[in-house]
Formats: C-alpha cells, sequence, structure tokens
C-alpha cells in the first residue's frame, strides 16, 4: 500500500505550512498589514485545501478526524474573506470574532473527535480532547480581546495559528495505529 495513500503526508504539509504564516505574525506582527496578511491569504487557502485533501486522501474513507474536515473549510473561507476584504474591512475587531470562532468550531470538532476516538478505544484519545481545550481557551482570549492592542492580537493569532499547526502534525500520531 502506498503510505501517503492514507492523509498523513497531507495532515503534515498543512501543519508546515501553516506554520510559515504563524511565525511571520510571531515575529513580524507589528507588519501583518504588509506581507504576512498577504502571505496568510494565501496560505489559509492552500491549508484549507490540502486539509480537504487530507481527509478525501484516505483510502479508509470510514474513518478519519472530523477537525481536519472543518479545519480545510474554515480555513478556505476565511481565506477568501480576507482576499476580497480592504484593510478597512478586515480590521482587528473583526479578525479577532473570526479567529474566535474559528477556535470554537476547532475546538468542538477535536473535542467530538477525541471521545469519538474514546469510543473507539483508542489509546490516544485524550490528545485531541487536549487540543480542544487548549482552542477554548485561545477562543475565550481572541473574543474577549483583553488587552485591545494591535500588537498583541496579532500575537495571540499568531500564537493559535502555531496552535494550530502543531495540532495538525500530532493528528498523525494519534490515528497511525488505526488508519
Amino acid at each position: 500500500m502506498n503510505k501517503y495513500g492514507n492523509g498523513i503526508a497531507y495532515n503534515v504539509m498543512a501543519g508546515l505550512v501553516m506554520l510559515v504564516p504563524a511565525m511571520m505574525i510571531l515575529f513580524d506582527g507589528t507588519d501583518f498589514l504588509g506581507g504576512s496578511k498577504v502571505f496568510l491569504q494565501y496560505a489559509l487557502l492552500v491549508c484549507g485545501a490540502v486539509y480537504l485533501l487530507a481527509f478525501v486522501g484516505n483510502k479508509r474513507g470510514y474513518f478519519r478526524p472530523g477537525w481536519i474536515l472543518t479545519q480545510g473549510f474554515i480555513q478556505f473561507f476565511i481565506g477568501l474573506f480576507m482576499l476580497f476584504c480592504s484593510g478597512e474591512t478586515f480590521n482587528d475587531e473583526i479578525a479577532s470574532v473570526t479567529f474566535g470562532i474559528w477556535a470554537i468550531a476547532t475546538a468542538s470538532a477535536q473535542i467530538s473527535g477525541g471521545i469519538q476516538l474514546r469510543a473507539l478505544e483508542v489509546k490516544r484519545w485524550k490528545i485531541p480532547v487536549y487540543e480542544g481545550v487548549i482552542n477554548i481557551v485561545w477562543a475565550f482570549i481572541l473574543l474577549v480581546n483583553p488587552f485591545q492592542t494591535y500588537d498583541y492580537l496579532w500575537l495571540i493569532a499568531g500564537l493559535f495559528l502555531g496552535t494550530i499547526s502543531v495540532c495538525t502534525v500530532l493528528e498523525v500520531m494519534v490515528h497511525k495505529v488505526i488508519v
């Protein structure tokens, strides 16, 4: 069997692609409306497509974590939204709410997937649950936006994107036994 036939390579690729804009935002957050925003738009479009391929690319299509499919749609549509919005439309408040809702959707899908894995008696079922709890924390921080400043908002957004990247790569470890 082809070792890439189960979508693992797509997961790793999506995780690594998402790591690039996360690092750009973390290390260049004050210039986010410059090159980092443009790169993030395209990275989200590419990652969305790669996540969808990771979900569909599983030859054993009867089981694939649902949060990967959720990520595919959410990232693709956020990328489109950012692409067609001007700088004034995609301001800090819209970005905070958008990323916060993204974090809630990701968290709910991860926790749901972890519970399903537990029912299937997969030993590593706790990993997606822990990832979901971390994303609930990110959602709270992004939605409440306690810092109310541009720099801190994008620092938190960069950390959130880094978390998504790591979660994607960890997903390979969780499902390696069953996929």
